[in-house]
């Protein structure tokens, strides 16, 4: 069904419109890609990156240090739709890093800070 769709209906049992049961259903929107970027922010310790995804499509979460080496990558798409967390396991040494979230041609970056 279309996201957004509204639907009302009512059951029948022999023709007969049974009491109460009138229904009404609104299909949810689909989940827009977004990037929130580390929790908290500034990071003490391995970062953890908040992040939606549109649905159980390729996608890869990448982090880069400041002179642009990436640190990390993870792909995710089979995590599916909706908000994720994915809390990086390897140590950073302080610094400015950049979370970088690519899905369906789609790319969103965001900014963080890992202190000590």
């Amino acid at each position: 069904m279309r996201p957004g769709l509204a639907v009302d209906y009512r059951l029948r049992f022999n023709r007969t419109v049974l009491p109460g049961s009138e229904q009404h259903l609104t299909v949810a929107p689909r989940p827009a890609l977004a990037l929130a970027g580390s929790r908290p922010n500034p990071a003490i310790g391995p970062p953890a990156l908040a992040f939606t995804l549109t649905g159980p499509f390729a996608a890869k979460l990448e982090v880069f240090d400041i002179s642009g080496r990436s640190v990390a990558s993870r792909e995710v798409g089979a995590m599916g739709a909706g908000e994720h967390v994915l809390a990086l396991e390897q140590r950073m040494a302080p610094g400015l890093y950049v979370a970088v979230l690519t899905q369906s041609g789609e790319r969103l970056t965001r900014r963080f800070v890992v202190t000590r």
